[in-house]
């Protein structure tokens, strides 16, 4: 179901591109710092989206390689201290001995 909608909601952006495309053929211009040009602007807002989808994955895959590596070393942590929990249960005195 959820990879059924993530396929809707790209259908959506693309028609919603298309339609934009076709109503908006007019070319506008881009100024730069070296040089100008006319750019159709259906492709400026392509490309800017584009050039954002790409920023936002890289971010989002540095803070994901971080939170596994985190996680990583967490659980290693915590299986350390399980195991010196266990070995110190073991070694504990018998309290009715005493």
């Amino acid at each position: 179901m959820p990879r059924i909608l993530t396929w809707l909601f790209f259908l959506l952006i693309f028609l919603s591109g298309v339609i934009f495309t076709v109503y908006n053929p007019h070319p506008v211009t881009l100024n730069y710092i070296i040089d100008t040009m006319q750019v159709r602007l259906a492709v400026l807002l392509l490309v800017s989206l584009l050039i954002g989808c790409l920023l936002g994955i890289l971010f989002s895959a540095a803070w994901v390689l971080k939170l596994r590596y985190q996680n990583r070393r967490l659980r290693k942590n915590y299986q350390q201290a399980s195991r010196e929990i266990e070995r110190l249960s073991t070694q504990q005195p018998d309290i009715a001995k005493h």
